[in-house]
């Protein structure tokens, strides 16, 4: 059995849900949930999109990092970038970004396509030099990590002085989960290994030498409004109720977010 990453123990750790590949355990002092079962077998990511499905993605990117725009140039990695497209995005923002993967083939694309420097292999695994880049960024990829403070040590060698690291991953404590339990979309079993609320995702980053500078949840359609789709389990009723599952699991999925408990969390915090 893994310790939970923030208190470092598996004393207070409590069964919540059983999956076929093994057991979902909670921390009762912070809430942080963690997967131990199976690790899953990396096949490669697919990374080919339909320009729609680019279009909705530069959409969405645009929401959940637009404000980078704002800041001064950085030299930033982006780690699990897949099919490169926040890497792309940050590009046009101004930044110099360099692209990092366990999938070759993805690196490879971005880097033919999208002319994006390009470093592959685990990031606790690589020796970069300490310094080397002002910002680090890991959407939907730090909960497939099954080492985190491995992980993040390895991320705050690599960052300057006053860097950044933003995080952003399922939220563990958005009320989607809540209400539909152990079929929610967040818990991606066994992909996922850990399950991270705002409080102890802070807590962690704490102790590793960082301090919280941004945190909050993010609206998403992968919230409520596809969640909802789970319970219908007819194909042809499921996608007749789809623009009622998309409309009215959309309406509250924006009030969940208002109130801090929407489907992502979103946390920068710089390096001490």
């Amino acid at each position: 059995m893994k310790p939970c990453p923030v208190c470092k123990t598996q004393k207070n750790l409590i069964k919540k849900d059983s999956y076929r590949q093994g057991n979902v355990y909670e921390c009762a002092t912070c809430y942080t949930g963690l997967f131990n079962g199976e690790l899953p077998t990396y096949a490669g990511a697919d990374i080919e999109e339909k320009n729609y499905m680019k279009f909705l993605k530069r959409f969405i990117l645009t929401y959940e990092f637009g404000y980078l725009k704002k800041r001064q140039p950085m030299r930033i990695l982006d780690i699990g970038s897949g099919s490169g497209e926040l890497a792309l995005q940050l590009s046009k923002f101004g930044h110099d970004v360099t692209c990092n993967d366990i999938d070759k083939k993805s690196l490879a694309r971005i880097s033919k396509r999208q002319k994006l420097k390009t470093l592959y292999g685990s990031i606790e695994k690589l020796s970069i030099p300490s310094s080397s880049f002002d910002a680090i960024i890991l959407r939907h990829t730090f909960e497939h990590m099954d080492n985190p403070n491995k992980v993040i040590q390895s991320i705050r060698r690599a960052l300057t002085k006053k860097g950044v690291v933003i995080i952003m991953l399922p939220n563990y404590d958005s009320l989607c989960r809540k209400i539909v339990g152990k079929c929610w979309s967040g818990f991606s079993i066994p992909s996922h290994r850990y399950f991270w609320t705002i409080p102890g995702l802070s807590a962690f980053l704490k102790n590793n030498g960082f301090r919280i500078v941004k945190k909050k949840t993010l609206f998403s359609h992968y919230g409520l409004p596809l969640n909802l789709t789970f319970f219908v389990k007819h194909p042809v009723i499921r996608v007749l109720l789809l623009p009622v599952f998309f409309l009215l699991g959309g309406m509250l999925e924006i009030v969940f977010t208002q109130i801090g408990k929407g489907q992502n969390l979103f946390i920068e915090a710089r390096k001490l």
